[in-house]
């Protein structure tokens, strides 16, 4: 069994459609070949309407796969049967204030991101980054696969980000 990593990946999508979502993991899945059965292997979304078309989602690309992923869904407000995800989105707005207007972000700014946030030291992993995480259970490779990279932390400014990101807002 693999451990829950805490990583988070963004992606900058054209329109927040069911079909841009499973161009996504179609993407993914692809490029990450057996990697991505590793770190996908089930998929929790909101309940957005983005993420409705389960088949979509559970689809893989490779015909002799039944599924790519389980799909899961919890159930409206309920952040307590998610909370390792929860926590990453607290992270998140920490970032990126409620009401910004995310379209504003380029795809270099949400790869920048969420590069911090991976880079960011994690009390309950034993002190440990989800990207040291994932590379002492998966190698180095799959960091460049991902596009991800490891931030020394007396470079990882947090709030040259914040700052960066409030003044978009102006």
């Amino acid at each position: 069994m693999f451990p829950c990593f805490s990583l988070m990946l963004g992606f900058k999508i054209k329109r927040k459609t069911q079909e841009e979502i499973g161009n996504i993991l179609d993407m993914l899945e692809d490029k990450l070949d057996s990697y991505f059965y590793v770190l996908f292997r089930k998929g929790i979304p909101d309940n957005g309407w983005e993420f409705l078309d389960f088949d979509l989602l559970e689809k893989s690309i490779h015909k002799d796969l039944h599924k790519r992923m389980e799909i899961h869904y919890t159930h409206s407000y309920a952040s307590y049967e998610k909370p390792h995800i929860e926590n990453n989105h607290i992270l998140l707005r920490w970032l990126i204030k409620k009401g910004y207007d995310i379209t504003l972000l380029s795809g270099d700014d949400i790869l920048d991101i969420i590069n911090r946030l991976n880079n960011y030291l994690r009390p309950k992993k034993n002190f440990k980054t989800p990207l040291q995480l994932l590379e002492e259970e998966l190698g180095d490779y799959i960091l460049d696969l991902l596009n991800l990279h490891h931030i020394p932390i007396d470079q990882l400014n947090m709030k040259d980000m914040i700052i960066k990101n409030q003044e978009r807002t102006k």
